[in-house]
Order: structure tokens, then sequence, then C-alpha cells
């Protein structure tokens, strides 16, 4: 049985093709991951987001503006 030609293996090199060369950024000093937060570190940071957003007075007023939803549910 003769074996497909994408398994076939071959001495010959690939054809060179007419690709420009593309001038790329260096990204060697590029972090791949970001560090994580620690939990007391995001925690402390939520904290700071709700009180600067209960801090606005017009945000105060959505919330007690807010309708409350009476739709009936039905499966």
């Amino acid at each position: 049985m003769e074996p497909k030609t994408s398994t076939k293996s071959s001495g010959a090199s690939a054809a060179v093709s007419n690709v420009p060369d593309l001038d790329l950024p260096d990204w060697s000093g590029m972090d791949r991951y970001t560090p994580r937060m620690s939990t007391a570190d995001a925690l402390r940071l939520n904290e700071e987001y709700l009180a600067a957003w209960l801090a606005d007075p017009q945000n105060l007023d959505l919330r007690r503006k807010e309708p409350k939803c009476e739709v009936e549910f039905v499966l």
C-alpha cells in the first residue's frame, strides 16, 4: 500500500516564494504573562471601585429609582 502524500518523506527543500521582508517590532522585552494580583489586593481594589462609585450622588439616585422586575417567569 502506498503512503499518503502527506506522510511521504522528502529530501527536497520547499520552493522559495517571493515574500517581501516584513519589518516586525522587537517583542523580546515583552512579558508573556501579566502577574496575578493577590486576593487581598483584588479585594482592596474592589472596595476602592465601590467607594468611588457610591461617592457619586447620581449613582445613588439611580439605585433607588431602579424599577423592580415584575415579569412572571414561566418555563
